[in-house]
């Protein structure tokens, strides 16, 4: 099916309305907000070099306002306002940089030229994933499984820039702790150095994963098990998948439940703008009735690629 095509003149506006403002979540730690910032810069890197100016234009925006809009008003930031300003200075060379896209008022001027097509669908990108990964994470929680205890990982990947995809392609395993309905990931800055600095030949089997190396994992959700419960995410793992999607709204929770004969996998997403803004907005802890079904829902924008390649990182 062909992408929607617009106005040129709704060009400008339409790429804003990708852009919004996000009210600031304060049970989020300052360092994820921070690291939300610098997966914006890299994607905006991304989309430079593979000049898809309407999609840098949005992770610009997105950027610009993540860092002066929502950041600033973090309870801690105040505290910690010379960081701020140096993440501000430090940072400001991919924030100023020019962007060609057409001003409204140029946009309004050519409109006589016609529609402009936009390249793909700009609000969910599109995010593939192979079966044989979530397999491998059924694999490297077995042991806990048998048990009855719970599993988790972190699902990270890469940009196509060319045509917005996301793909899976490392599944990481960190240090945890679980009971039969809870699971809990330890040391998560062991799991940032991972994605920053991953480095694995098998995984492509050629030389030039030299150069891929050097490009930093997108963090894009996590998967745990529920071994002795049905597919659903409860109100603990709707908080998680909160944590995630605030950083990347593409970001995905799978659910594998190997005991549910109905579903014995099921990949979901908070719906928004309303249920991560009721989450956010959420108070509570522990398991609460607030945050259920309603907040969330199966993704239509994942798709099983066989051809997806992937490789584990064993962290425990």
């Amino acid at each position: 099916m062909p992408a929607p095509r617009k106005p040129v003149a709704d060009l400008v506006g339409y790429l804003n309305s990708q852009a919004p403002t996000l009210p600031v979540n304060q049970s989020i730690s300052l360092a994820h907000y921070y690291r939300s910032a610098d997966l914006l810069q890299a994607q905006a890197t991304a989309y430079r070099a593979a000049n898809n100016e309407e999609q840098l234009y949005v992770m610009l925006v997105r950027l610009i306002s993540l860092v002066v809009e929502t950041i600033s008003k973090h309870r801690l930031c105040v505290k910690t306002s010379a960081q701020h300003e140096k993440y501000l200075k430090a940072n400001g060379s991919c924030a100023v940089a020019p962007v060609t896209l057409p001003s409204v008022a140029e946009a309004a001027a050519a409109a006589a030229a016609g529609p402009k097509s936009l390249s793909k669908r700009l609000d969910l990108r599109d995010v593939h994933i192979s079966v044989a990964l979530m397999n491998d994470f059924l694999h490297y929680a077995a042991n806990n499984t048998r048990r009855g205890i719970e599993s988790c990982g972190i699902l990270a990947g890469r940009l196509s820039a060319s045509d917005s995809r996301f793909t899976i392609t490392t599944l990481i395993v960190p240090k945890q702790t679980g009971t039969s309905d809870t699971v809990e990931m330890l040391g998560e800055e062991e799991v940032w150095e991972a994605e920053r600095h991953v480095c694995t030949v098998e995984m492509l089997g050629e030389e030039v994963w030299e150069a891929e190396s050097s490009r930093e994992l997108v963090p894009l959700g996590w998967i745990h098990t529920h071994p002795t419960q049905t597919c659903f995410l409860s109100s603990v793992d709707i908080h998680t998948q909160c944590g995630y999607q605030t950083m990347l709204e593409e970001s995905v929770a799978i659910v594998m439940a190997p005991t549910d004969s109905r579903k014995k996998c099921g990949i979901f997403r908070l719906t928004t703008p309303a249920g991560l803004e009721h989450v956010q907005r959420c108070s509570y802890r522990g398991f609460h009735a607030s945050c259920n079904s309603e907040t969330y829902e199966l993704c239509g924008h994942v798709y099983l690629n066989p051809n997806a390649k992937h490789e584990v990182i064993d962290l425990r």
